[in-house]
């Protein structure tokens, strides 16, 4: 009996080699393996005895079908990379502002738990922290809505 393996039964991948103990498809989406077997003879006999589901469903996966989903794959991992980037300098921004809202607002209750003159120019610094902050927070949810 021949030691040529039929293709794999799972994706069609032409890509499978004998491998120590079992037969195993190359495909890196796929990798299915198996047989075992007491002998090499065994292992590609039994392989190639398998039912090859793709052909039950009357579709083989050709390597432009992994090729299109592997470049799928990598669009969707690049858009979720340039999410991530955004959320971090969000992130960033966000602490920032809160840090000056802490700042701002903390100064102007410690002059007033002290009885101290507050000017309308701090009370206007303040109050423009904390639009600020509001509007970051606004920005954020919206951006998260619409990713």
């Amino acid at each position: 009996m021949s030691h040529e393996l039929k293709p794999c039964p799972f994706c069609g991948s032409t890509y499978v080699r004998h491998a120590r103990s079992y037969i195993e498809c190359m495909n890196n989406h796929c990798m299915a393996f198996g047989p075992n077997g007491s002998t090499p003879q065994q292992k590609f006999e039994a392989w190639n005895r398998r039912v090859s589901s793709a052909s039950i469903a009357g579709e083989h996966r050709t390597a432009e079908y992994w090729k299109a989903k592997h470049r799928a794959r990598k669009t969707e991992i690049e858009r979720l990379r340039k999410r991530i980037t955004v959320a971090q300098a969000n992130a960033r921004e966000a602490h920032e502002v809160l840090q000056l809202v802490a700042v701002q607002v903390g100064g102007l209750l410690a002059c007033m738990a002290h009885g101290v003159q507050i000017s309308p120019t701090a009370f206007d610094e303040a109050r423009d922290a904390v639009r600020r902050a509001s509007e970051l927070a606004a920005n954020m949810a919206d951006e998260s809505r619409h990713g």
